[in-house]
Order: C-alpha cells, then sequence, then structure tokens
C-alpha cells in the first residue's frame, strides 16, 4: 500500500527505529509510493536507524537518524526532496534537516532531478 504522511505527521522515537514500507503487493514489483509532506519529519535517537523501502517513488520530506543509518531504497522510482519552502531546495540553518544523519544509503531505479 501507499504511505502518506502529513506536514504535522511527524514519527518520533528516543530508544527505537522507524521502518517504513510501501508495496501494493507480496513482492516489490507493482507500485507502492512513500510520500512525506513538507515538513514532515521522522526522527530517532541517538545511533537508530531509519529505513524507508518502496517500489515507486520516496519523497522525502525531513529524516533524522542522529548518529545511525538512514537508508532510503526506491526499487523502480525515485528519490525525491519533498521541501519546497519558499523555493529553497536545502535545509534552512539551524534546520532539522532534510536527511540528518553521518551515514545515508539511497538507492534508487532512476534518478529524479527537479
Amino acid at each position: 500500500q501507499d504511505v502518506s504522511v502529513g506536514a504535522n505527521g511527524d514519527i518520533s522515537t528516543a530508544n527505537g527505529t522507524i521502518a517504513v514500507t510501501a508495496d501494493n503487493a507480496t513482492t516489490l514489483t507493482t507500485g507502492g509510493v512513500i510520500t512525506m509532506a513538507d515538513g514532515a519529519l521522522f526522527s530517532t535517537g541517538t545511533n537508530n536507524q531509519i529505513t524507508l523501502l518502496a517500489d515507486g517513488n520516496v519523497t522525502i520530506g525531513g529524516l533524522n537518524s542522529g548518529t545511525g543509518l538512514t537508508k532510503v531504497t526506491s526499487v523502480s522510482g525515485a528519490i525525491v526532496d519533498g521541501r519546497e519552502r519558499d523555493g529553497q531546495r536545502s535545509p534552512d540553518a539551524g534546520d532539522e534537516g532534510f536527511l540528518r544523519g553521518p551515514k545515508l544509503v539511497a538507492r534508487a531505479g532512476r534518478i529524479h532531478d527537479n
């Protein structure tokens, strides 16, 4: 199934991981997208992991895994920056960040360039 997170739909944990999977079938072959609105934030405590996996596009609001791993995978779609604050494509100074954490693994079926 598709997963949509609104601008105020933050998910946070102090001691656990966050894992979100979107798929329309029993195997990753036919659709399923993750869409985070501008302003949505997934945040884990120190040294915890965030994993986003979809067959289709993954549109990212904000991800903060502290010192942990952030892994974003789109099997056949694109990984897209969903943040459009004041027309800026990068985080503001002091912002929670589009992607914050020392380790990012990203794989996409195709590259998406706005």
